[in-house]
């Protein structure tokens, strides 16, 4: 991975101090110089996350190529912002708030009306977009903080049992594995955590659902 070099090559780009650089993202001197030794610590996804979307890069590219290389990049001094050559041929993910996961994932609000981070994931290109997973329910596979890459289904009339859905409901967005339920009409919802017990839910009181095709897991 080249974010060690990536992050040295940014703060130069910018002519700042290692001070400086770090105040900017709310870090100390001796954080970024760890994070240019080769054998210093690594930043956290959260530190990345900032330092990509201060730059304009995408975040593939930062944790992957060399940016200093003119064959994967080219930095635009005027604005001050970096682009990949290839930006235009790539799928950007929105981030989706959990609590504003409902009304994207059944068509009711667009991308804009919150102003969603948007991230490049190669690997997650068939999905609509990412959420974050709050709690422990789905303990051990999925952690609070894991982002998870989801599609959105158009009709939800047919499950693929034992698999993780995301599901607007009644009781809020609902990160949960489906099993068929041995009452008419409802569907089983199983947490992988086995604190916490199964319960049904009417499909009649699901507003939208989207399937669960990938996770970053963050620690």
């Amino acid at each position: 991975m080249w974010i060690k070099s990536n992050i040295k090559y940014l703060r130069e780009q910018k002519n700042l101090s290692q001070e400086d650089f770090g105040a900017i993202f709310g870090l100390s001197r001796d954080n970024i110089a760890s994070y240019e030794r080769p054998n210093g610590s690594s930043p956290k996804h959260s530190v990345i996350t900032k330092i990509v979307n201060y730059f304009n890069i995408n975040y593939d590219d930062f944790i992957n190529k060399d940016l200093r290389s003119e064959e994967n990049s080219q930095y635009n001094y005027q604005e001050n912002t970096y682009r990949t050559f290839n930006d235009k041929e790539e799928k950007y993910i929105p981030l989706i708030p959990i609590d504003a996961m409902a009304g994207f994932a059944s068509g009711d609000v667009q991308v804009m009306e919150y102003d969603a981070k948007k991230f490049l994931i190669p690997v997650f290109q068939d999905v609509d977009f990412l959420i974050q997973v709050r709690g422990n329910s789905m303990w051990p596979k999925y952690n609070n903080g894991d982002l998870i890459g989801c599609k959105k289904l158009k009709s939800f009339t047919f499950f693929q049992w034992n698999k993780v859905y995301v599901l607007d409901t009644e009781q809020g967005a609902l990160i949960k594995r489906v099993k068929p339920s041995l009452k008419d009409g409802c569907i089983l919802l199983v947490s992988d955590n086995k604190e916490y017990d199964p319960f049904d839910v009417p499909i009649a009181e699901i507003r939208s659902v989207s399937i669960v095709l990938g996770l970053i897991a963050l620690q």
